[in-house]
């Protein structure tokens, strides 16, 4: 009996790591887009002009919302999700130099007012982000890292 591709995805352990991954850059990217003010400060903290910094960030909101929705999609996810440990691993960069100057705001995804009183939401989206990228890492593991689907029937000659 065949299975179809879209069982074979269903059976990869983790299937939600993309759907977390994209419910966190929709989030991310629309609360950039609404209130960008906490993320342009933090990278107008790290040097970069306010013109910069503003452009910065609406690049970084809507690119976020297109790996986000792109991440929902079946056709292309195994790919999106490649580009995800990326686009994470860039974040962290940034997040790692935030931190090492102080910074006490990201303005990822807004929680930041709620973070503030038990850790340094810099610190957290370090460690989120680290925890986001391993679990990625993984479900591309399982996943083989390839979209190519190969039929139990077909023969190789």
């Amino acid at each position: 009996m065949n299975a179809s591709p879209s069982t074979e995805t269903n059976r990869i352990p983790g299937i939600w790591i993309p759907y977390v991954l994209a419910c966190l850059f929709i989030l991310g990217g629309l609360y950039k887009a609404v209130d960008p003010d906490d993320a342009v400060t933090a990278v107008n903290r790290l040097g970069a002009t306010s013109a910069a910094s503003t452009a910065i960030v609406l690049g970084a909101a809507v690119t976020e919302i297109f790996f986000g929705i792109n991440l929902l999609r079946r056709r292309g996810r195994v790919r999106f999700v490649k580009y995800s440990v990326v686009l994470l691993g860039i974040f962290t960069v940034f997040l790692v130099f935030l931190d090492a100057d102080g910074g006490r705001s990201c303005g990822c995804t807004g929680i930041e007012p709620l973070l503030a009183p038990v850790v340094n939401p810099v610190t957290f989206g370090l460690i989120r982000n680290i925890a986001l990228i391993l679990a990625a890492e993984w479900y591309l593991w399982r996943a083989g890292g390839s979209e190519v689907r190969v039929s139990p029937n077909s023969s190789s000659e």
